[in-house]
């Protein structure tokens, strides 16, 4: 920040395409204090779908209070970034874009999630889907997904909500499971 005037800053969260884990936040928390010293800079952060695997229970009916529940460590982390997005946002008038993506694919690397369940198959290996068969799965080509990315950097202005990306197509978990088996 200091040698360049950067317009839009791009965030990807390790968490996409099961990437290292950063418990304490302290990435993107590190890139938001950054952008919040120089204030003229837009900020796109990019997390997984994996944010909203969560519900809410009431917790006492008479009361009123409700309880988030997570469906793991991962998914509250990641909800955990989203939040101290939007606490910067609210807090420090930072313009700051959300988005959350499906999973990504391409037809030439193993290193993402469709493709290392391939991987697994070509190694005549067990296959294991992380939810249940109704829930629904989407995925995002990478030239998709740079489609997007350069039009999010030439926008005028900066949508500061939360984008979900979709690919169109309604598929789910127990489709892929049997796409895999298939396969096998």
């Amino acid at each position: 920040f200091h040698m360049y005037d950067f317009e839009t800053v791009f965030y990807f969260s390790e968490y996409l395409e099961d990437g290292e884990e950063d418990p304490a936040g302290r990435g993107v928390e590190a890139l938001l204090e950054a952008c919040r010293i120089y204030r003229e800079t837009r900020i796109v952060v990019f997390v997984p779908h994996e944010a909203l695997n969560y519900f809410v229970r009431e917790t006492k009916a008479e009361s009123g209070e409700y309880q988030t529940e997570y469906a793991g460590r991962r998914s509250f982390l990641i909800h955990q970034q989203e939040e101290l997005c939007r606490f910067y946002r609210k807090r420090f008038g930072l313009q700051i874009c959300l988005v959350r993506l499906p999973f990504l694919v391409s037809g030439s690397c193993f290193r993402n999630y469709l493709g290392s369940k391939f991987e697994l198959l070509l190694q005549n290996e067990e296959v294991t889907l992380r939810y249940d068969r109704e829930k629904p799965v989407d995925f995002l080509t990478e030239e998709d997904f740079a489609r997007l990315i350069v039009r999010l950097a030439d926008a005028q202005q900066l949508y500061t909500d939360t984008l979900m990306i979709c690919s169109g197509f309604s598929h789910t978990y127990g489709e892929l499971a049997d796409l895999l088996a298939g396969l096998s």
